[in-house]
């Protein structure tokens, strides 16, 4: 009996979520030492596999869980992963050490072909005062983290020669969004889609994100999640 591409990956998917789903009731048998019914084994099972099926490649509790259960540890090295396009729909990126990698790292991505496209909340965002509250900050502080951003990124821009500049997009949009993401690959088998979710008055870092991969059905939770970032993407304004 033959099988093609196709059906060695599906073959291999269920292997795989059946495996990790064995494993993990083993590791929950021995650290709980409860006696699992063969009830529980199949609701672990179905959990995986809708899961899978809509595209969940990884969970993250805290944005420390980015660094521990991430090959990629640093958001620099995890954006390097890009291999044709990377879009990031949000607030602003963060400051400090953290931004100046990201920056290292777009020249590299710009010189392979990619393209890069950083969409941050407006300076004139209207409802600031409700997303500061939402978010544990002032409005003072995400205009002045916006316009850091902004700035920051439009200096690296003009620092670049035009073959290069011309790949890189900054936007500003004008949604009242309670989360973030960064956009990989779009319509590419390699695509997927980081979601970082914010909790109100809990601020910037007490955060939890799910990282999504693209799958063949177009009504799937990385579908919807990816095509609500990209409406924003396409109503934002170019930042000069």
């Amino acid at each position: 009996m033959k099988f093609d591409s196709i059906g060695i990956q599906f073959f291999l998917g269920v292997v795989t979520s059946l495996v990790a789903t064995v494993l993990f009731l083993v590791i929950l048998q021995i650290k709980t030492r409860s006696v699992l019914s063969f009830e529980v084994f199949m609701a672990f099972w179905r959990l995986a596999r809708r899961l899978r099926d809509n595209g969940v490649s990884n969970f993250f509790a805290s944005r420390a869980d980015y660094a521990r259960y991430r090959p990629q540890g640093a958001i620099s090295e995890y954006i390097e992963t890009t291999h044709r396009e990377l879009i990031y729909v949000g607030f602003w990126l963060a400051q400090g050490i953290e931004i100046n990698n990201i920056k290292a790292i777009i020249p590299k991505l710009l010189r392979e072909n990619c393209l890069v496209e950083f969409v941050f909340l407006s300076p004139d965002f209207v409802a600031m005062d409700q997303l500061a509250e939402y978010l544990g900050v002032s409005p003072k502080t995400i205009r002045a983290r916006v316009m850091d951003a902004l700035e920051s990124m439009v200096h690296l821009r003009n620092s670049l020669p035009p073959e290069l500049s011309g790949r890189f997009i900054l936007k500003v949009h004008k949604q009242l969004i309670t989360s973030s993401a960064f956009v990989f690959d779009h319509g590419t088998p390699k695509a997927k889609t980081l979601i970082d979710i914010k909790l109100f008055g809990l601020g910037r870092e007490r955060t939890f994100g799910i990282e999504l991969r693209a799958t063949k059905s177009p009504d799937t939770l990385y579908a919807h999640i990816t095509r609500s970032f990209m409406d924003i993407r396409k109503t934002a304004q170019v930042w000069e």
